[in-house]
């Protein structure tokens, strides 16, 4: 499949229904985290985190495909923010101790930047 083309364009997933339901038709109906940009995927996961953290507080019945969502997203944000954090340590090295910044990692940051945009919001910033 073609990589997604970074964009700022995007709008977030739809919250999940009040009807839980519902909830199996709104999972499958939700972008494939590997096609969400990296900003996407932040801002997905800080979204979903508040409603579960809602239903937490109201003690309400949070469904299997919240948490699966949430754990979706999780998993693509440490796979992505690993790359990141290679990258950016191995930049780190060379500037203090002029080691060689390894070609795979190069390859791997530039092939994350290129397929799902800006890293910045994998580093927290």
């Amino acid at each position: 499949t073609p990589a997604p083309t970074p964009t700022n364009s995007w709008k977030l997933d739809p919250l999940p229904p009040a009807d839980y339901t519902k909830h199996p038709a709104w999972y499958m109906s939700l972008t494939p985290v590997g096609e969400m940009s990296n900003a996407q995927l932040v801002a997905e996961s800080d979204s979903i985190a508040a409603v579960i953290a809602d239903y937490r507080a109201r003690d309400a019945y949070i469904t299997d495909s919240m948490l699966v969502r949430k754990d979706d997203i999780m998993y693509q944000i440490m796979e992505r923010a690993e790359i990141v954090r290679r990258y950016d340590q191995a930049v780190e090295y060379n500037k203090k101790y002029g080691l060689k910044i390894d070609q795979s990692d190069i390859d791997a940051y530039e092939n994350l930047v290129a397929k799902w945009g800006d890293p910045a919001p994998l580093r927290g910033n």
